[in-house]
């Protein structure tokens, strides 16, 4: 059994369970030779958590622990640091998962059939939660298909290893609480800011590189919750910005060469995506009426855009290459030219200068590293089908 894997791998390895028995840890049965004390595990039954639709992902293995020692005191104390070693934990062992580990209780006994002296047996019973690897399903989750981002700021789970993406301030008595993609929708959320607000104090980097975006001041913070419902575009959870003084920042954002942006902006002349505060005129991503413009070159002000009809991309300007695709004025990918270097110098998200803020809603921002524009399609589809924009 897989299991019997992770069970040597975990006591072997604890510190206080080996300075007793050393490698002596053994499956079913140990020689009568062997020196006391020791452990030998047994697999005692195997129950799968069995599916509609197929073969069992989950198996609970009930083990029996048996501890073997030469005096009663020497077995209490090693039963203990067995159960102390083992009880509540999870994670990956030799290549086996273990999603959970439940301990059920204890027994002791004694035989004379062992030796002059007789032997202390106590057994102790664990319940063992092992995920099935081949069998479970590979991950869909945006991140985990299209790896390598350098940034990724969204109100959904990009991101198996994610647990927070984002840190709320409630209105009512300005406590702040961390919670997960599924904490915003179930009702963990709103029930926790009652009918009040709830501001945005940070946005969680769930690439990987903690590269966290934050706002300190409650005056300056953008809004998930307003009256104890969560903002909603298009039936998803949204970030929404004043257009007056709202923004997210940090001391710069990591360089990048692709990007996505989810957001549906208010129709005023300059909605800054990502800027570089306090710069005039240069440093920038924004959306206005008519189109997306990028400007890196902070001594000419040469911006490149790419014109909007209605819902449509038709053309971008030269001195920007890539792929671009845009649907509803909520999406956008982009590949950016990085020898313009407007990369190091961004550091938030909505703003630049008073006259050029975000006013809207943003849902999500994502930055990679590398050129992705071979995989395009599978981006924007793997976004459509979270937030149906086309």
């Amino acid at each position: 059994m897989e299991v019997g894997k992770a069970i040597y791998s975990i006591l072997s390895n604890d510190s206080d369970v080996s300075a007793l028995v050393g490698t002596r840890i053994f499956p079913n049965v140990a020689k009568n030779t062997t020196q006391f004390p020791f452990i030998i595990y047994e697999v005692k039954d195997e129950n799968p958590e069995d599916t509609k639709d197929g073969v069992s992902t989950l198996d609970v293995d009930g083990v029996m622990i048996g501890v073997y020692t030469s005096s009663y005191t020497q077995g209490a104390e090693l039963s203990k640091k067995t159960r102390t070693a083992l009880d509540r934990v999870s994670g990956t062992y030799e290549e086996v998962v273990v999603q959970s580990i439940q301990y059920k209780g204890y027994n002791d006994e004694f035989t004379d059939n062992s030796g002059s002296e007789g032997v202390f047996v106590n057994t102790l019973d664990f319940n063992i939660r092992i995920v099935n690897v081949s069998i479970v399903p590979p991950s869909t989750l945006l991140l985990d298909v299209y790896t390598g981002a350098a940034v990724a700021y969204s109100l959904r789970k990009l991101k198996s290893t994610t647990t927070n993406v984002v840190r709320v301030r409630r209105s009512s008595d300005n406590v702040e609480l961390d919670f997960t993609a599924s904490e915003i929708t179930d009702g963990t959320l709103t029930t926790w800011t009652g009918a009040n607000d709830g501001f945005v104090a940070i946005w969680y980097d769930q690439s990987g590189n903690n590269e966290n975006i934050s706002q300190a001041s409650a005056t300056n913070q953008p809004k998930l919750v307003i009256g104890g419902s969560i903002i909603l575009d298009n039936g998803k959870p949204a970030v929404e910005f004043d257009g007056v003084n709202d923004y997210l920042s940090k001391a710069s954002l990591t360089d990048f060469e692709s990007g996505l942006f989810v957001y549906n902006f208010d129709a005023i002349a300059n909605n800054i995506i990502v800027g570089k505060i306090g710069i005039s005129q240069v440093n920038y991503i924004f959306n206005s009426l008519t189109q997306i413009s990028f400007d890196g070159d902070i001594s000419t002000n040469d911006e490149a855009r790419m014109s909007l009809n209605g819902a449509n991309l038709t053309s971008y300007a030269e001195n920007q290459t890539g792929s671009y695709s845009i649907n509803n004025q909520y999406q956008l990918y982009f590949n950016y030219d990085i020898s313009r270097g407007m990369n190091s110098s961004l550091d938030a998200i909505g703003y630049l200068r008073a006259t050029f803020m975000f006013s809207g809603k943003i849902q999500e921002i994502i930055t990679w590293s590398n050129d992705n524009s071979s995989n395009v399609h599978g981006i924007n589809t793997n976004v459509n089908d979270f937030y149906s924009i086309y």
